[in-house]
């Protein structure tokens, strides 16, 4: 069952802009969420998935600026997850998709916590010069 994904300090990178769109995206992800629990059809769910996508995008392409301005070595693989989140959420919200949007939801808010805390905030260590990368 899928909870309302809730900023948390330990998510925070201590860079605002990332942060910024680090808290869109989760607010995407459980507007999507109560419009499919509800039926509410202002707009789709899918097509709220797909403006999730493009805040996504926005947000990767943050990062990746950020990770070739520093010489990130792990530039590549980091790129990579990003275009697994992007491509599996084109999939699954795509309008011939069988998947219920809120198992989607689910999944976008997993890979996102995971993702901050994982590969996110080791990233930002390093472009603190906290960590070699």
């Amino acid at each position: 069952m899928f909870t309302v994904l809730r900023w948390e300090t330990r998510f925070a990178s201590g860079i605002a802009s990332l942060d910024f769109r680090h808290q869109v995206l989760f607010a995407l992800i459980n507007e999507v969420n109560c419009a499919a629990l509800t039926g509410d059809r202002s707009l789709s769910p899918r097509e709220m998935l797909a403006d999730f996508a493009r805040h996504a995008r926005l947000q990767f392409a943050e990062e990746e600026q950020l990770m070739l301005a520093s010489g990130y070595s792990e530039l590549e693989s980091h790129r990579m997850e990003h275009g697994v989140l992007c491509e599996a959420i084109a999939l699954l919200a795509g309008a011939e998709s069988e998947v219920d949007v809120v198992d989607v939801c689910a999944f976008a808010h997993d890979w996102l916590v995971r993702h901050i805390v994982s590969t996110d905030l080791p990233m930002v260590a390093y472009l603190r010069g906290d960590t070699a990368a």
